[in-house]
């Protein structure tokens, strides 16, 4: 079984007064790992955290070591001369750039190791307004991500299955047990030349509290990376050149679409709305 551990970048309400990609866009990343996996994923995480927050962080309570996008992007910042934002105390120990440049390089060899198999959904919410106003940035996101692995598993794994594992969030939980998940994956299925069989995975994620996990809370890193630097290639209209991103090290990862080639567009990478968003290159 693969394990897709799912996070986001961005908020889901519109603001049609916000002009810029990046606040007007939001993603949704699944990262998949073998379930066998999740012990050394998750003992890797750790080990990074130990040596460059000390042990003592590492034995505090967990959301003081996070390692999440926003905070790589905050601690760029702060060495170069800006505010330190919202960042947890254990990053204080990352003081030069020559140390941060250490734990970039430890996360780019996580990547290289284990390489997850990513996929990202990258809403514009403008445009999906334009074209749909009564459509939800998360039910779009989320079809797609089920849609793009259902395909995936069918066709590259042979049928064998998956489940999703998130956070517990409730906008999102809600939106499986009403039923609106459902209304909106069979009508994204109806569509195209390619009919998914979501039977390959289990119905809803299985929610985590990161409170109470140990291997999950650690994995589910990669999806808010993989989340954060495909948000910034949407915002950026361009591979994110910054080391902090972990472009490089994400962008192999990101899944093929089988249909076409080796290229994530329309599978490890998919915009929407297909029509009226613009796709950056690769």
């Amino acid at each position: 079984m693969l394990l897709f551990y799912v996070d986001e970048s961005g908020v889901t309400g519109f603001n049609g007064h916000a002009t810029s990609r990046l606040a007007t866009s939001f993603t949704l990343a699944a990262a998949a790992i073998p379930d066998e996996s999740r012990s050394s994923v998750a003992a890797e995480f750790v080990a990074i955290k130990k040596r460059f927050f000390g042990e003592p962080q590492v034995a505090a309570p967990w959301s003081g070591t996070e390692i999440k996008g926003r905070y790589l992007w905050q601690v760029h910042r702060r060495l170069e001369g800006g505010p330190p934002g919202d960042l947890p105390s254990a990053y204080a120990a990352i003081d030069s750039k020559y140390e941060f440049n250490l734990l970039l390089h430890a996360l780019e060899r996580l990547l290289a190791k284990f390489r997850p198999v990513v996929f990202a959904v990258v809403v514009d919410k403008r445009a999906l307004h334009e074209s749909d106003p009564s459509a939800s940035p998360l039910g779009v996101a989320y079809a797609s991500l089920y849609q793009s692995v259902a395909l995936t598993m069918e066709h590259v794994y042979g049928g064998a299955t998956a489940a999703f594992v998130a956070d517990q969030q409730t906008e999102h939980e809600r939106f499986f047990e009403t039923g609106a998940m459902r209304a909106v994956m069979s009508q994204r299925a109806s569509r195209g030349k390619y009919r998914p069989t979501f039977h390959y995975i289990l119905d809803k994620p299985i929610w985590i509290d990161s409170a109470l996990s140990t291997w999950d809370r650690e994995i589910i890193q990669l999806a808010d990376l993989a989340a954060f630097t495909t948000r910034a290639w949407f915002a950026d209209a361009a591979a994110p050149d910054a080391r902090h991103f972990l472009w490089e090290a994400m962008r192999p990862c990101l899944a093929a679409d089988w249909r076409k080639g080796t290229s994530p567009r329309g599978a490890g990478l998919t915009v929407l709305p297909e029509i009226g968003s613009a796709f950056p290159e690769l």
